[in-house]
C-alpha cells in the first residue's frame, strides 16, 4: 500500500513538472504576455487627434484629416493590433 502511494505521488509530481516545463510554445519574446510594447499608427498628414476612448480591451482613436473627414480607428489593446477604421464621409 505504501509503495502505491509513493508511486502515485511520483507520477503526480512528474506530470506537474512536465506540464510546467513544456507550457511555452517556443515563441516567447522579451515582452510579457498581454503587453504589446509600441506600435506605429499611420494617420494622414495634417490630421488632428480629436479624442481617445478606452472600453475594456478596445481603444478608439478619433481623428480629423486636413480634408475635414473624420476617421475612427479601433485597436485591440491587449494584442496591440488595429482592428479596423471607419471613415465618416459627409453627405
Amino acid at each position: 500500500m505504501g509503495v502505491l502511494l509513493i508511486v502515485g505521488f511520483f507520477v503526480v509530481f512528474a506530470t506537474i513538472i512536465y506540464r510546467v516545463s513544456s507550457s511555452g510554445d517556443g515563441t516567447e519574446s522579451a515582452t510579457p504576455r498581454g503587453v504589446f510594447g509600441e506600435i506605429d499608427v499611420g494617420i494622414p498628414a495634417g490630421a488632428k487627434i480629436i479624442s481617445t476612448t478606452l472600453d475594456g480591451d478596445r481603444a478608439l482613436l478619433r481623428i480629423v484629416g486636413a480634408d475635414g473627414v473624420e476617421t475612427l480607428i479601433i485597436f485591440d489593446i491587449r494584442r496591440g493590433l488595429e482592428v479596423g477604421r471607419f471613415r465618416l464621409n459627409p453627405g
